[in-house]
């Protein structure tokens, strides 16, 4: 900020930009647009999918089959085993006893940190980082 001989402050002098560049962020805002609407449309047909084999699954529970052909495609039942923490205090004590930290994934929560840096306390080992990045408005 630069301050008026009164002391008053002023804001600083916006330095010239290239018309060309306003035509850039006009690109951008068109680019982002057909983006979110091609996004929109693959996300009703993922939902559509999800519909579709969940249908599916359920039909051949109800006939007790593993699988089915079309026309065009052929599914079958085929069953996976998946972790699912029921019980995270132990697994954690356990990480921390066989130093097993690979079993965590390697990132923090954002929103967790931001609350804890906010209520003014430091967590070991994080710091924070600053990147620019681009805000985009409709005007």
């Amino acid at each position: 900020m630069r301050t008026k001989k009164n002391g008053s402050a002023t804001a600083p002098k916006a330095a010239k930009l290239s018309p060309a560049l306003a035509a850039i962020v006009d690109e951008l805002w068109t680019t982002r647009e057909k983006r979110l609407k091609i996004f929109n449309t693959a996300e009703d047909l993922k939902k559509k999918e999800t519909d579709l084999r969940a249908e599916i699954v359920a039909e051949l529970g109800k006939a007790k089959a593993s699988g089915i052909s079309g026309k065009k495609a052929r599914v079958e039942l085929v069953s996976k085993t998946v972790p699912d923490v029921v019980d995270w205090d132990s697994l954690y004590k356990h990480i921390v006893k066989t130093k097993s930290f690979d079993l965590l994934g390697r990132s923090v929560s954002r929103t967790a940190v931001a609350e804890r840096w906010e209520a003014g306390k430091a967590i070991p080992g994080v710091e924070s980082t600053t990147f620019a990045e681009l805000s985009l408005k409709k005007v």
